[in-house]
């Protein structure tokens, strides 16, 4: 079952014949990848990048890499059941989780970088500026591939490149979501 967020999870909850065939076109552009020497990995997320932080848990653990999820809840207070996650992964929920804060999950994520080999983030792009001042402050050198972030775009509506509508100001210039991310180097975001 989808949780109701929009028109997509809405028709598919109606009843209708259509509503049971869900017919998917991807994976399209670049996922988060994994460096095979990463023993201890951090994982921050909530809302509609939870799915692809929850796979590479799963695939993380089946690797024998130590994971960490840190949640976040939503507006409405809802987090993420830890049940979702492989039992050998630690879940996290910052102080004060029953409410939104965003400064108590930015906080969490701080307090655990010096444990992690690689971070994945998949969180709204309004608190990517202040997790890269803190990854800037913390970490001495800061190695490229060790952040990356999943950017969920408002619409993708060609999905292969040629609107250009799902742009993104990086380091490297305009980059297309759906063909260059989803998923980007924490370092070349803006």
């Amino acid at each position: 079952a989808l949780a109701p967020s929009g028109w997509g999870s809405d028709a598919s909850q109606d009843g209708s014949a259509d509503a049971r065939t869900l017919r998917v076109v991807g994976p399209l552009g670049k996922g988060f990848s994994a460096d095979s020497r990463t023993r201890r990995a951090l994982l921050a997320g909530s809302g509609a990048g939870l799915g692809p932080l929850i796979y590479l848990a799963r695939t993380l653990v089946e690797r024998g890499v130590e994971v960490t999820f840190v949640g976040r809840p939503e507006p409405e207070g809802r987090s993420m059941p830890g049940t979702l996650l492989p039992p050998e992964v630690e879940y996290v929920l910052p102080p004060g989780a029953l409410g939104y804060e965003d400064g108590a999950a930015l906080a969490t994520v701080d307090e655990l970088l010096p444990w992690a080999d690689q971070l994945f983030l998949a969180l709204p792009q309004a608190l990517l500026p202040p997790l890269l001042d803190t990854l800037r402050r913390r970490l001495l050198r800061l190695r490229k591939g060790f952040a990356q972030a999943l950017v969920l775009p408002g619409l993708l509506p060609c999905g292969v490149g040629a609107c250009d509508l799902c742009t993104l100001p990086t380091r490297d210039g305009y980059r297309r979501l759906c063909r260059d991310g989803l998923v980007f180097e924490l370092l070349s975001l803006v």
